[in-house]
């Protein structure tokens, strides 16, 4: 077991910490509240709020009480959901702020937390957004905030996984709040706490995470196919917040289909828009690195189906669902939601 100093202080700050349901009841009498990142026949791993990995060894535990979230445990999901489609912001990445244009066509994943952000601080969370009359400028101020070296130091290529994962608990935590769960599923090399070790991203896993005070996030990788060697070769990637599920651009009920706000739709000019997008399993094939030095199996991958693809891919690339995030916050003690002006208008792209 890991020496803590103070250990009795220590265990009651965590036992007070109620955003996370986990808990290890040890035979010394003390409760200890967290996230089990790991659990097997000789220890248990637990991550508690302040940033910390506490190993405990199975004859020191007397009981151990998980989480029984109805979005991670539920049996059944709802056919589709479309609450959040237009309540989630949909602004782009790419902005003119006091009439200056901004580079900021790597700024997808600042772009995309931001605009979920926006919708947590609307509904129960005001502590996230300093909020002012224009919602537009707020999301200005907290992408390029959250694109910094502070949090997710985002560069020329890009936000890499782990820094986006790190850089957002860092603002939740600056913020004031504790979440409930900040869960990981793809092939990015993450902190562990993160980690479901899935390395393929489910979409009942993803469906069940935007339910309740969750927001969820997909990075979409665009591929060039070689149909004769059945290979994939990266070529960029691309994060987008999800909205729905469910429903087709028409409006029938159709399980195959997710519902994205894609940030790059800056580019084209500011407007709402949801992305209605097919998702078609992967039977075979595999994906090459592009230094041809590393194979993955591509079976199981869903990719985006081309007919149904709006997200600005070139005609020989095909977009593949990577990686998802999922962001679950505790019930908020305000749930009364507020209302904003914005310069942005509100009308969806046909």
């Amino acid at each position: 077991m890991y020496k803590i100093i103070n250990f009795t202080l220590f265990s009651i700050i965590l036992f007070t910490t109620t955003s996370f349901a986990d808990s290890l009841k040890l035979k010394n009498g003390n409760t200890i509240v967290g996230n089990i990142i790991e659990e097997k026949k000789d220890y248990v791993k637990i991550h508690s709020d302040f940033d910390m990995t506490l190993t405990y060894y199975t004859d020191e535990i007397e009981h151990i009480q998980k989480d029984p979230s109805p979005s991670e445990n539920a049996n059944e999901i709802p056919e589709f959901y479309i609450d959040k489609m237009n309540a989630i912001p949909d602004y782009p990445q790419t902005r003119v702020l006091n009439g200056v244009p901004r580079d900021q066509n790597k700024h997808c994943a600042p772009a995309s937390i931001a605009n979920a952000l926006i919708w947590l601080d609307d509904n129960g969370y005001d502590n996230f957004i300093e909020n002012s009359f224009n919602r537009s400028e707020d999301h200005i101020k907290l992408m390029n905030l959250l694109a910094s070296k502070n949090y997710m130091n985002t560069i020329e290529n890009g936000t890499t996984g782990k820094k986006l994962l790190l850089g957002l608990e860092k603002y939740i935590h600056k913020k004031g709040y504790t979440y409930k769960r900040l869960k990981y599923q793809g092939a990015w090399h993450v902190p562990e706490k993160f980690s479901t070790q899935q390395k393929i991203p489910q979409l009942e896993w993803i469906k069940k995470g935007l339910l309740g005070h969750s927001v969820v996030w997909l990075s979409i990788g665009y591929y060039s196919y070689n149909i004769f060697s059945d290979t994939y070769e990266r070529k960029a990637g691309h994060l987008v917040t999800l909205v729905g599920y469910g429903k087709d651009p028409s409006g029938n009920i159709a399980p195959n289909y997710l519902i994205f706000h894609n940030p790059a739709y800056g580019m084209e000019g500011d407007f709402f828009s949801n992305d209605y997008v097919k998702m078609e399993e992967i039977k075979s094939g595999h994906f090459r690195a592009a230094n041809n030095q590393r194979w993955y199996n591509a079976k199981g991958f869903h990719k985006l189906s081309v007919e149904d693809y709006p997200m600005h891919v070139k005609d020989t690339h095909v977009g593949i669902l990577e990686d998802a995030i999922i962001l679950e916050m505790p019930q908020p003690n305000n749930l009364t939601a507020k209302t904003h002006n914005s310069d942005l208008p509100r009308k969806e792209r046909k």
